[in-house]
């Protein structure tokens, strides 16, 4: 019964593996380990848990197997059977599991974008899972340690909501960049911190305007997100621009956590009015960020806009500027339209 093939399963975790809860159950009811693990540590709950089996995931529990443990699952380690669910069970399996131990705020380790230090609630969020992250958020992933999810308690003062994975982002920045919007609603619901920068010093805001997201740039904006100048340029708000500068004239020159001016964001934004707004004030549109690159890179090969190159160029930036590389712009691949108006610039 306890005999393993050459991946380490046994009977039991091949039954539940394909799906065979009969047998599963037969095999359980004459006495097959419950908590086997093959070579990568999974075990039988883990797949039935993937599987939406809660049955057979209480019948587990009931003789004895451990909703504790974790394994190396699919290039991640500390995979435990509550990231599981997250990726692919059913939302109601969530309050079941942490009423059997499961760590709502585990973290789950690997190089993969994945599993580095994600908490359940990451995947829920990376997979657009709005039930299941809305379960963990009321069973207890709003809390760094464990809630009894029995009684549903979230404690007054209750954190992690706002909790950073291995690459610096949140659970609300993952949502944001998915394009998932109602995870992202469930998340400000909670109560997070919607001004909270990612590694990069993006706002979640300044994160949906970049990626294009404007119904969730429209719930963070409700949900009280601030315009501050990088977002205003990117996103062409000519007067939020005019009333920022009217409050603190030497914002025309501030600098994000990268180096990048308001003239960089408008670029990359491709606002060519609000680009023709700040150089008219004196924006200095030569201005280069950490790596060198002035506000031509952006409009050239992030937001391959030609109008704001044609700006640029007309306006005179230096087109052989070179960045930290030492590379100019036409080195990078920007189009072959952006790279003919490059080598031949208006005169």
């Amino acid at each position: 019964m306890e005999q393993r093939d050459e991946w380490g399963h046994t009977p039991l975790l091949l039954a539940v593996r394909h799906g065979d809860w009969e047998l599963a159950g037969k095999l359980l009811r004459d006495g097959a380990d419950p908590g086997a693990k093959n070579n990568w540590g999974e075990t039988a709950a883990m797949y039935a848990v993937g599987e939406g089996a809660i049955d057979l995931v209480r019948n587990l529990r009931d003789r004895g197997a451990s909703f504790t443990v974790s394994a190396n699952h699919h290039g991640a380690s500390e995979w435990t059977v509550l990231h599981e669910a997250a990726r692919r069970g059913p939302a109601e399996l969530v309050p079941v599991l942490l009423s059997f131990g499961a760590d709502p705020t585990a973290r789950c380790g690997g190089g993969d974008y994945r599993c580095n230090g994600f908490t359940p609630l990451h995947v829920a969020v990376l997979y657009g899972r709005v039930d299941t992250a809305q379960e963990l958020l009321k069973h207890g992933a709003l809390s760094d340690g464990f809630i009894d999810a029995g009684l549903g308690v979230i404690p007054d003062n209750a954190t992690g909501i706002d909790t950073r994975d291995g690459n610096g982002s949140t659970a609300l920045h993952w949502s944001i960049s998915s394009g998932h919007n109602g995870v992202v609603g469930a998340i400000i619901g909670h109560g997070v911190d919607v001004e909270i920068e990612d590694s990069s010093g993006r706002s979640a805001l300044m994160i949906s305007v970049l990626k294009g997201h404007g119904n969730i740039t429209s719930q963070l904006l409700m949900a009280g997100a601030a315009v501050d100048i990088f977002v205003a340029s990117l996103m062409g708000d000519q007067s939020a621009l005019q009333r920022l500068l009217q409050e603190q004239s030497s914002r025309l020159e501030e600098r994000s956590a990268r180096d990048w001016t308001p003239v960089h964001f408008a670029a990359r934004g491709g606002q060519e009015a609000a680009l023709k707004w700040l150089l008219d004030r004196g924006a200095n549109m030569s201005a280069r960020d950490v790596d060198g690159r002035t506000p031509l890179w952006a409009a050239a090969y992030e937001a391959r806009s030609r109008e704001v190159v044609r700006l640029l160029l007309e306006s005179g930036i230096d087109v052989n500027a070179k960045d930290n590389k030492g590379l100019d712009i036409l080195a990078y691949d920007v189009g072959y339209e952006i790279a003919a108006l490059l080598a031949a610039p208006p005169l």
